[in-house]
């Protein structure tokens, strides 16, 4: 996680992934992400939309752009530096060739990635520690939470 950004009231989390920036945001609905312009120095907002929903029934699908994401489990454990999780896993497969398997444990996020794309190869994305917080403590997150290795 890079940081931090207030809007409306509610903090978004951001990061980067291969060159591109993401803000996301847990809710009860799932997964929200942000995407924004910048113009003058200032981000406007471009799009905002419910990325990753749950609780979903298994094989439910959802169209943004030009992804196809798909929820294929509700009880996905997954182990990670930050400990064992119960996860929703949801595979993403996209039109311009890649295919990506998030695993988001509810109340807590993405914990973890991996991404698959024929020239890129394999990147895996794990969280190394997390803290549950309220709103009022959403501005202390100083610390890297995710690390890659290529596979």
């Amino acid at each position: 996680m890079l940081g931090t950004i207030e809007l409306s009231g509610k903090t978004w989390f951001h990061y980067s992934e291969f060159g591109h920036d993401f803000w996301v945001r847990n809710e009860t609905d799932g997964q929200h992400e942000i995407l924004f312009d910048e113009k003058d120095g200032k981000k406007e907002i471009r799009e905002q939309f419910l990325f990753m929903p749950y609780p979903a029934r298994i094989g439910a699908t959802q169209e943004i752009k030009y992804s196809t994401i798909r929820l294929m489990s509700t009880d996905s454990e997954v182990t990670t530096p930050a400990g064992k999780l119960e996860c929703f896993h949801y595979q993403i497969e996209d039109a311009r060739d890649f295919v990506i398997s998030n695993y988001v444990s509810p109340g807590v996020g993405v914990v973890k990635h991996v991404f698959n794309e024929r020239s890129l190869g394999r990147k895996v994305y794990e969280m190394k520690s997390f803290k549950l917080m309220d709103d009022e403590d959403a501005s202390d997150t100083d610390k890297e939470e995710t690390e890659s290795t290529g596979e």
